[in-house]
């Protein structure tokens, strides 16, 4: 048998089957079949299309505490940055802190009922997502990465033999992860777990610094809190004799620093000495203005501590225990105990309470001593030396040249405008859009949603910085501040105009 022949004779009955017994035609509105010359008319279901050509929308539920919540805002903004076409609304007992963060389309108290019918995907974040509902057939479509995400985390959730946050803890740590890389285990998104929340705030905030005269003057804050759902404290919380001990200690060694108590209960306590007391006298938004500009931080593992790091700025943490190398950050001063060989949390239903071991206060916390924590925070203060760099006001004209300059020598740079239509193209830039809600991709250049007051990156992170967007002159010192902050010591800042 001649195979080339019976290939093209088989292929000829397969046309002619095609085009004179079956067709199929299809239009936007209509999908046409002809069969042996009899025409079928079927309606396009456009309800269908419609929901199939919308945003992948989601539900996120969290009933854990601040710090908690703004870790998991920081893997939302960058899954956000590589899948552009979902909406996310977020149910969460803080959630009136991320009432302002445009990541999130509607922000509501967790206990509020859902409306599973309005979503494509609901979560409930219990350290790892407990996978609630998905339509795989719409996320599969729009945004397949999301899917294999929930593919591989419904798979962990299979293997351990419990929620446990210790068992959790333990198994991340076998891939290299702590508590903020606990939402990527298996790096579907290549999360890196010091990416900064978005974190803003209304401008007329700044005015607390002058309220308390403290714009001009160097001071630390402190704080002595937890999660509000510990009613009779924490056992990670500091005794407030130590506190008490660890202000006098300071206020002797640097008089010329104030020390300011930030909190939103006076529950917890009021430390003496401090300079100025403001346990429940501020806005949230005031909060982050303090907590911006001040020196350093005081505290044990709690929600300021993470916000604080997303500001920008370093903290002093007592721990006890929780562990820093699952809970902290490596660019804090983290002070820890040998009084217990590991950290306890989670290794009783109880352990938040009473002390495991059965102390009337944790060991751990009462065996670090308050001369130990005022040596630490006193040589820290002393290596603290102004920041510099260059500033440069240039014509706009040349502004692309600038770029492609940079662009080309490698040199890290980051680029502050309003569109970024025209700079797409030009590689090892970082594009950052800030007071928009807006996150814009285009190919390997996904420009970040920041604060211009504060932008999510860590300290000396840039040699250069263009600015192409007006500023508001009232502000403008605090713009400065912030490019003082990213900005390697000597780097340079290009205004264009």
């Amino acid at each position: 048998v001649n195979v080339n022949l019976y290939r093209k004779f088989r292929r000829f009955l397969v046309n002619v089957f095609f085009e004179t017994i079956l067709s199929v035609k299809s239009s936007s509105e209509h999908t046409i079949i002809t069969l042996l010359g009899v025409q079928l008319k079927f309606k396009k279901n456009k309800r269908k299309k419609a929901y199939f050509d919308s945003p992948v929308r989601i539900a996120i539920q969290n009933n854990q505490g601040f710090g908690d919540c703004l870790m998991e805002a920081a893997f939302w903004k960058e899954v956000k940055k590589q899948i552009p076409d979902i909406i996310i609304d977020y149910f969460a007992r803080s959630y009136a802190a991320f009432a302002k963060n445009p990541l999130f389309n509607v922000t509501a108290p967790y206990s509020q009922k859902l409306d599973y019918k309005k979503y494509d995907l609901v979560l409930l974040n219990d350290r790892l997502y407990r996978v609630k509902k998905y339509n795989r057939e719409k996320i599969k479509l729009k945004a397949p990465l999301l899917m294999k995400y929930v593919d591989e985390t419904t798979k962990i959730l299979g293997i351990l033999p419990n929620m446990n946050y210790a068992v959790i803890a333990g198994f991340a740590a076998l891939f290299g992860k702590n508590r903020r890389g606990h939402f990527d285990i298996r790096d579907i998104f290549s999360y890196d777990a010091d990416t900064k929340p978005f974190v803003s705030w209304n401008l007329d905030a700044f005015s607390v610094l002058d309220e308390y005269q403290l714009k001009h003057n160097a001071y630390m804050t402190v704080s002595r809190a937890c999660d509000d759902i510990f009613k009779n404290g924490h056992v990670k919380m500091w005794p407030l004799k130590y506190y008490n001990e660890l202000i006098k200690l300071l206020k002797e060694k640097r008089p010329d620093i104030k020390i300011v108590q930030l909190g939103s209960s006076k529950d917890y306590g009021s430390i003496d000495g401090v300079d100025i007391n403001l346990l429940s006298k501020t806005s949230f938004d005031e909060l982050n203005v303090l907590l911006k500009y001040s020196l350093l931080h005081i505290d044990s593992d709690g929600g300021l501590v993470h916000l604080r790091n997303a500001l920008g700025g370093k903290s002093c943490v007592v721990w006890g225990p929780t562990s820093p190398d699952i809970f902290g950050y490596s660019e804090n001063i983290n002070i820890t105990s040998k009084a217990c060989v590991n950290s306890c949390s989670y290794l009783s239903k109880n352990w938040a309470r009473q002390c495991i071991r059965g102390f009337n206060e944790s060991k751990c916390m009462t065996s670090i001593n308050p001369e130990t924590v005022a040596d630490e925070i006193i040589k820290y203060i002393d290596s603290i030396s102004e920041r510099n760099f260059e500033l440069y006001l240039v014509n706009n004209e040349v502004l692309s040249t600038f770029l492609q300059e940079y662009s080309s020598k490698n040199i890290k740079t980051a680029l502050f405008a309003s569109d970024f239509a025209d700079y797409f193209q030009i590689p090892n830039i970082d594009l950052y859009v800030c007071d928009s809600t807006k996150i814009l991709k285009n190919g390997n250049c996904a420009p970040e949603l920041s604060f211009i007051y504060n932008i999510g990156k860590a300290g000396n992170s840039y040699d250069a910085v263009f600015v192409n967007m007006p500023l508001d002159e009232k502000y403008k010192e605090f713009f400065y501040k912030e490019m003082g902050r990213i900005l390697k010591p000597g780097g340079k800042c290009y205004m264009f105009s």
